[in-house]
């Protein structure tokens, strides 16, 4: 009687734990979909270039047109910002070498590349000496650059402005930008158009 009630302890056991498995089986999900590329995406902070050439003398404008194959515009977090509240801090956006800013973790567009029409809008801008005053403030928390390329894929400018006092700092340096700053009414024509390119300006 012993032995016949011991089996059918275990013959119970073994059902109660063979139902068991099966309902932590069916408990685990499928497997995952195969991950999408970053092309499909549409990651904002792929890999670029970082070849250099700048121009080694001064011009009279910063670059011309047909020297621009391409434009990639950035927006960032800079020293001030993330000294003040590290809990911002995102991505860090490798821009050239040597040069890491913070991209925000809410900024979706934290890298953009301008269509032909936006390089021609924001070279007049950058290249008209007219548009230039002498810079007055010195703050200087630039969130906003441009990285030009040619046709090699090698950055031949950089172009970087502060919204809050107007000053800018380019690679290379030309004519109006040893007077270091924007006017007042041309940096807040940049400011729109960096809007309109959904970058966050400040």
């Amino acid at each position: 009687m012993n032995y016949f009630l011991k089996f059918c302890i275990t013959a119970a056991m073994v059902a109660f734990w063979s139902c068991a498995g099966k309902q932590e089986k069916d408990k685990v999900p499928p497997p995952s979909a195969p991950l999408a590329s970053s092309s499909q995406i549409g990651e904002p902070l792929t890999a670029e270039s970082q070849r250099m050439h700048f121009r080694k003398t001064k011009d009279r404008i910063f670059l011309k047109r047909e020297d621009v194959a391409r434009v990639a515009g950035y927006s960032f977090l800079d020293n001030h910002d993330y000294e003040m509240d590290s809990s911002s801090k995102g991505t860090v956006l490798r821009i050239m070498p040597d040069y890491q800013p913070y991209s925000r973790k809410n900024d979706p567009h934290a890298k953009v590349i301008l269509s032909d029409k936006q390089i021609d809008t924001l070279l007049a801008m950058i290249n008209d000496a007219h548009n230039y005053k002498n810079a007055t403030a010195f703050c200087f928390f630039p969130r906003n650059c441009f990285c030009f390329y040619n046709r090699n894929n090698e950055i031949i400018g950089f172009y970087e402005i502060c919204f809050e006092c107007t000053r800018m700092e380019s690679l290379p340096a030309f004519g109006a930008s040893k007077r270091g700053g924007l006017s007042d009414a041309v940096a807040a024509r940049l400011e729109t158009f960096c809007k309109s390119l959904q970058m966050i300006v400040r």
